[in-house]
């Protein structure tokens, strides 16, 4: 029931008018997954070094060139929580990052997070699919993390 139920509308909606939504979800996914390796991120801003306070609002960025897909075609968002001595993120939060920007051959993302803890915090940014039919954010398989 976890997983049936929930998927079955989006399946059922799918069908509809001779299957065209379907068709077309299929179309999209062959041109991302196509298309994906053109993908790349970049990092542009950091997290004061010294840490932060509860309630300090920081603003994340993230610079991204699609290739031949579009800002429709991927969520961007940044994964963000309190670091490790080796820099790992610990108790990671997804913040859904929005595009601010367009340079014409890169994409300026951001978003701001009110900081929940004290301390040094890390981020990094990913780019996944996005099409408003996909069942689960996580198909296709392809995720793009900074570099």
């Amino acid at each position: 029931e976890q997983f049936y139920l929930p998927a079955h509308p989006p399946h059922h909606s799918l069908f509809q008018d001779n299957a065209r939504p379907a068709k077309e979800l299929a179309a999209w996914r062959k041109r991302v997954v196509a298309q994906w390796g053109g993908v790349r991120i970049a990092a542009d801003g950091e997290i004061p070094e010294e840490g932060v306070r509860t309630g300090d609002r920081v603003v994340l960025r993230a610079r991204l060139s699609l290739g031949q897909l579009s800002k429709d075609d991927v969520s961007v968002q940044a994964v963000i929580g309190p670091i490790d001595s080796q820099g790992q993120i610990l108790e990671p939060e997804v913040y859904e990052m929005t595009a601010v920007q367009d340079d014409g051959d890169s994409m300026l993302y951001q978003c701001e997070v009110e900081c929940r803890l004290s301390g040094r915090l890390g981020y990094a940014v990913r780019a996944l699919p996005h099409h408003p039919d996909l069942v689960h954010p996580f198909t296709p398989v392809l995720v793009t993390w900074e570099t």
